[in-house]
Formats: C-alpha cells, sequence, structure tokens
C-alpha cells in the first residue's frame, strides 16, 4: 500500500483494441520519447502487452468491460484508445494485489516480510546476496545466485511530490555502494498535474481526466497547451509537465 505501484490511478497501455497493432504503440511510444528510448526495447514492450493483459486477467486482475469488450481509453501521447483500467483509477491496488496473490500461491517463491534490505553483499567482481535489518534490530544475511533490485525510484528527492515516502533512491544508493554502474538516472518523469494542498504526498490528479476531455487552463481561462503541442492536452508528460512549469515559474496559476 505504500508503493506508487499500488498508488497508481492510470492503466496499462496495450494494443488490444480493434484495428489497433503493436507496431502502432511502439510507434507512439518511440515519438514520445523524444529519440531517447531504446527501440529495442520499446517493440518488445509493446508486443508482449497484449499477452501480459491476458496473463494479467488470468491472475486475478479484472480489467474494466464496455459489454463483452475491454474498456480502451485514450491518454496521453496515444493516438488511440488503448489504456485499460481496473476498477476506474484503481489500476495500481487492484493489480498488486493481484500480483501479491499469484505469489502467495506459488509454490517455488518464499516471502520474508518485516525485513528491509540495506546493503548489498559483494563476493569478489558481482553480487551475491543481501543484507537485511529485521525490525527488532538483528541482521541477516541472503546469498543467492542472482540479485533483482526492485525497490522503487527517487522521486522523494524532488519536493513537493506525488511520490510515496518510500520512493527515496535507497535501491539505487545500495547499488552505488556496492560498485554497481548506474545509467539514465537523469531520466526523472514529473507528473504533470497534482492537488495543490497541505497533504504529504500530494494526491495524484490522473491523466485520464484529460484523456477524457478536461482542459489545462491559466487564470484567464485560456487553455495552455493548444499552442505548445499538436496533441493539445494529451502532449506526453514531459511537455505538459514542462509548460505548467513554465507558467508557475512565471508566476502564473495553472487550473485543469
Amino acid at each position: 500500500s505504500s508503493t506508487a505501484s499500488s498508488l497508481a490511478q492510470g492503466g496499462i497501455a496495450a494494443a488490444v483494441g480493434l484495428g489497433d497493432d503493436p507496431a502502432f504503440h511502439a510507434a507512439d511510444t518511440l515519438r514520445a520519447g523524444a529519440g531517447e528510448s531504446g527501440r529495442p526495447a520499446v517493440e518488445l514492450l509493446c508486443g508482449a502487452a497484449p499477452a501480459a493483459i491476458t496473463w494479467l486477467e488470468a491472475h486475478g486482475a479484472r480489467f474494466d468491460r464496455e459489454g463483452d469488450h475491454w474498456a480502451l481509453h485514450r491518454e496521453a501521447a496515444h493516438d488511440r484508445a488503448r489504456v485499460l483500467h481496473v476498477g476506474g483509477d484503481a489500476t495500481g491496488a487492484a493489480l498488486t494485489n493481484a500480483l501479491y496473490r499469484a505469489v502467495l500461491g506459488a509454490s517455488n517463491v518464499e516471502i520474508l516480510t518485516d525485513l528491509t534490505a540495506i546493503s548489498l553483499i559483494r563476493d569478489a567482481a558481482r553480487v551475491s546476496g543481501i543484507i537485511a535489518a529485521a525490525s527488532n534490530g538483528r541482521t541477516l544475511e541472503l546469498h543467492a545466485n542472482d540479485t533483482v533490485l526492485a525497490t522503487g525510484g527517487l522521486g522523494q528527492l524532488y519536493l513537493p511530490t506525488t511520490n510515496p515516502a518510500a520512493a527515496c533512491g535507497d535501491g539505487l544508493a545500495m547499488a552505488l555502494q556496492a560498485g554497481v554502474r548506474l545509467n539514465d538516472l537523469e531520466f526523472v518523469q514529473f507528473h504533470p498535474t497534482a492537488l495543490a494542498c497541505a497533504a504529504d504526498p500530494l494526491p495524484l490528479v490522473t491523466e485520464a481526466l484529460r484523456g477524457a476531455g478536461a482542459t489545462l487552463i491559466d487564470e484567464q481561462g485560456q487553455p495552455i497547451m493548444q499552442t505548445r503541442h499538436p496533441d493539445g492536452d494529451l502532449a506526453p508528460r514531459d511537455i505538459v509537465a514542462r509548460a505548467v512549469w513554465n507558467e508557475v515559474s512565471e508566476g502564473r496559476a495553472v487550473r485543469l
């Protein structure tokens, strides 16, 4: 419940609609990446997405439907409706719960709770496990042939933020301490819209609202995106976030 994945309101994009194709999905993704995306990785992701949706449903995720078909929505940077949701804006919680239940039922997976990874174990030139701390203060070593760091991002470096408190980059710090080379740290995505209030973290205002027709406007009620990108309010997130930042940094409020 404290991860960015479980809090995610938006859905998952997959080329499952009539007339859609993973190649179209990949083209949109590469365009949104402004030339920085690795084409093989993008094509793998988009090509595998339809099967991933089917796999998730088989493991308990119930994507929203309209009649006999999945309900598809259009969101930023996509040229058509291809985003699936679970429970409206509860996609993240629904998917993490479904995956958690699948892991609980897997006979070849052991779950250790009440432990926090604090460092990686180095064995010569490779990582061979982790050192973890329990809430009672004891530490233990967990050795493994392969170690996967799935510790979330570093959104808490930039305040205010919609990122949960756990997204503080500690997994990346452990990797650095172990001598692991990190790549692409400059690619931090800033979500364009959040609820302006005193909460910490800020409540995220889902992109699906703009997909359904909501518009970003200035203090005079004028749209701010129509002159900045051909896709207007459905431009890629970095472009929308930069436009909002430019307005706010010059003392002009932006509303949705």
